[in-house]
């Protein structure tokens, strides 16, 4: 995730931020389960979006 998306994210509401975390967590599912089926070309991808969920919840819990 990119600074410019960090600031924007900064922006949101909690409730917003929820639905992008549950929308986060199911990439993940997805990713994990093409990687594990061998069908995915990037295998960073479940990295990148812990990286990015991890951000998220930080912004989030910040809120609270």
């Amino acid at each position: 995730m990119k600074k410019k998306d960090l600031s924007d994210l900064q922006g949101k509401t909690v409730i917003e931020l929820e639905k992008l975390v549950a929308k986060t967590r199911l990439e993940m599912v997805k990713a994990k389960m093409e990687l594990k089926m061998r069908k995915a070309k990037n295998t960073n991808i479940v990295s990148a979006l812990k990286k990015s969920l991890a951000q998220i919840l930080t912004i989030k819990n910040a809120k609270v």
